[in-house]
């Protein structure tokens, strides 16, 4: 049988030994290697023989649950094999340990995440509920996996996210191209527009993904395959083929979306660059990569084109989320009209 030897993490800046499964905290700091080891000969001291009966993690050391930080260490392994967005997932968790990861589990209490959002003060209502969604989801994780005994913030109640119902004026979307410099985010924010596509199903098209002959992206694994137990299908208008074949023949593996370093965009990357852009431009308040999805439903359902099949480009399996959001513009059907003649007179559309 192997022989546990402590390692030490960088994330967390942690000595650890990993005993039966578990990852067992040693000492804080990487110059503490020799405490770490000091302790490591202890916890197999008491286990009796190298590798014995299972043991009680941390509780072992020094008497207290196991830590915050092992248990969303492991929480983003698990992540990283089986869910999407990453990122996402890596960024709230990494904000939250920075915050409270060096507590027990059995010390975390509802006031702890309170006081924690309390100092994020950029962070609106949506940031604020999905937060809290994602530290609950780590630590429901842990007891479906038999790691602690019961959710110590099942009780915590999330703020009201607000709807993302932001939608780009043809002025405003003119603005946002003129001012990006770089073709590798220009693409982007062209498949935003183009597509209606989540952004995170943009960066994740690969070119096996891509099918020019029919002109679709077709992904297997997306934010709702589990639902809909179909691929999602994003179909492409001309400029979008054109674009795609580029980008096919710069990256023909891996993601085709790419920044100028040639690395695949993260989704704080694109966070970012909306943000530079809100701070350029006041008067784009709110705006953030999502609203092209939204801009480009309310387009279609202004220019007459039927739910069902607005809902079937965006990827929906029903007509519920648009009649949801967008259900008061197909009442209107006067206003339609209306408006699928000013959307062909901005697209210079003459008498026929």
């Amino acid at each position: 049988m192997r022989t546990p030897k402590p390692w030490y993490r960088r994330q967390t800046d942690t000595w650890y030994v990993c005993l039966r499964g578990k990852q067992v905290p040693l000492a804080k700091g990487k110059r503490s290697k020799r405490e770490a080891e000091e302790a490591f000969h202890r916890l197999m001291a008491l286990s009796a023989i190298e590798c014995g009966p299972p043991l009680q993690t941390a509780k072992v050391l020094d008497g207290r649950s196991l830590e915050v930080v092992v248990l969303l260490d492991q929480f983003l392994n698990w992540v990283q094999q089986n869910l999407d967005c990453y990122e996402w997932h890596r960024w709230v968790i990494q904000e939250f340990a920075n915050a409270c990861g060096g507590l027990a589990v059995g010390e975390i209490k509802p006031i702890h995440v309170t006081n924690w959002l309390a100092q994020k003060t950029t962070w609106g209502p949506t940031t604020r509920n999905r937060v809290i969604g994602e530290v609950k989801q780590a630590f429901n994780w842990g007891v479906e996996q038999g790691l602690i005994e019961s959710n110590p913030i099942k009780t915590l109640r999330k703020p009201t996210a607000k709807r993302r119902e932001r939608i780009l004026s043809t002025e405003e979307r003119a603005k946002i191209f003129d001012s990006i410099k770089d073709d590798a985010f220009r693409d982007f924010v062209i498949a935003l527009q183009e597509t209606g596509a989540r952004p995170g199903e943009i960066r994740a098209v690969t070119a096996t993904n891509v099918d020019l002959q029919n002109g679709v992206w077709v992904l297997i694994k997306h934010k709702t395959s589990k639902k809909t137990h179909r691929p999602r299908v994003i179909y492409l208008t001309p400029a979008m083929q054109e674009l795609t074949a580029r980008r096919v023949a710069l990256f023909p593996d891996g993601p085709i979306f790419r920044n100028t370093f040639g690395q695949p965009w993260s989704n704080n990357a694109i966070r970012i660059r909306f943000r530079r852009l809100r701070e350029q431009f006041p008067e784009l308040k709110d705006v953030v990569a999502y609203c092209y999805r939204h801009t480009f439903a309310t387009d279609g359902l202004v220019s007459g084109v039927p739910i069902a099949t607005v809902a079937e480009l965006l990827g929906h399996r029903s007509t519920a989320m648009i009649e949801e959001h967008y259900g008061h513009l197909a009442k209107e059907r006067s206003y339609l009209h209306q408006a699928a003649f000013t959307v062909t007179q901005r697209k210079g559309g003459g008498d026929v």
